[in-house]
């Protein structure tokens, strides 16, 4: 009798969102829950290795799918 081996596509896959979205929740936020933008670059762009442009295009990926909400001249709400 063959052993069922489980394939990385439907369990333990891996999801780059969710790696993103964990970086940003560990970062500090203000009172009112907003992260600031300083804030996401420095986090983002020294845990993940990716230029000021690349955060912002991840940004608006994120906000494209409604994981988090860009806050004009503020920051980000998840």
């Amino acid at each position: 009798m063959k052993k069922k081996v489980k394939t990385a596509h439907k369990e333990g896959r891996f999801d780059f969102d969710q790696i993103v979205l964990a970086r940003i929740n560990s970062c500090k936020c203000r009172p009112s829950g907003i992260i600031t933008f300083p804030e996401i670059f420095m986090v983002l762009g020294r845990s993940l290795q990716l230029k000021k442009q690349d955060v912002w295009k991840l940004l608006f990926y994120l906000q494209r799918k409604r994981k988090i909400k860009i806050i004009r001249f503020k920051g980000v709400k998840t």
